[in-house]
């Protein structure tokens, strides 16, 4: 799309916007929340030694999710989403589980 003067696709016609084209691609905001909790999820994992093998496989998609941009970058934001729940879930589950053990043992 560079050095294009209209907006318009040079293969099939249609008309674009700068905001259409970067909208669903890119948001640096969701690609770091999820990288950083595949990173917190994998350290929270190997502390609750119970999930420790859970561990490794999270601080895996970490370095995944740093080396593999181009790939991430075409998937949907639907995807990069479910990405991102998936990236907590360990985290939240240990914290529910600390919460209610937390709230057994006051009452």
């Amino acid at each position: 799309m560079k050095g294009l003067t209209e907006p318009l696709c040079p293969e099939c016609g249609n008309s674009f916007t700068l905001d259409e084209l970067v909208s669903d691609r890119y948001e640096p905001k969701l690609f770091v929340v999820t990288g950083f909790g595949f990173f917190v999820s994998s350290i929270v994992c190997v502390i609750s030694i119970v999930l420790y093998p859970l561990g490794f496989v999270y601080f895996g998609l970490c370095i995944w999710w740093a080396a593999a941009q181009h790939r991430i970058a075409a998937m949907s934001l639907g995807a990069r989403r479910i990405l991102l729940c998936l990236a907590w879930l360990p985290t939240a589950a240990v914290a529910l589980i600390a919460l209610g053990v937390v709230m057994y043992s006051l009452f």
